[in-house]
């Protein structure tokens, strides 16, 4: 089993804030959801871009453009990626 078969299998404890996860707003919610936040590389390793993953349920009709606040910085959704019950979200700090 790969780590994100491993991660779909236990998102549960995956995003449980006492485990992994921080709390984050997401714009299109009113409530704070809880996901997984990393530094990953880029695809190219040039630089390292900021990666949600959470719940595809705690982010209903997620788009381009939307926005997750974290610890009181706003990230801007460039990409994601939706693998099962595991979305994958590649954002950019805004400014």
């Amino acid at each position: 089993m790969t780590l994100k078969e491993q991660m779909t299998a236990d998102l549960d404890i995956f995003v449980n804030p006492d485990e992994f996860a921080v709390t984050a707003v997401f714009s299109r919610s009113v409530e704070s959801i809880e996901v997984l936040f990393d530094l990953e590389p880029d695809d190219n390793a040039e630089m390292l871009m900021p990666v949600i993953r959470c719940k595809k349920s705690d982010a209903p009709g997620i788009e381009y453009g939307d926005t997750f606040t974290i610890a009181g910085k706003v990230y801007g959704v460039m990409n994601f990626y939706d693998e099962s019950d595991l979305l994958t979200v590649v954002t950019n700090e805004v400014m």
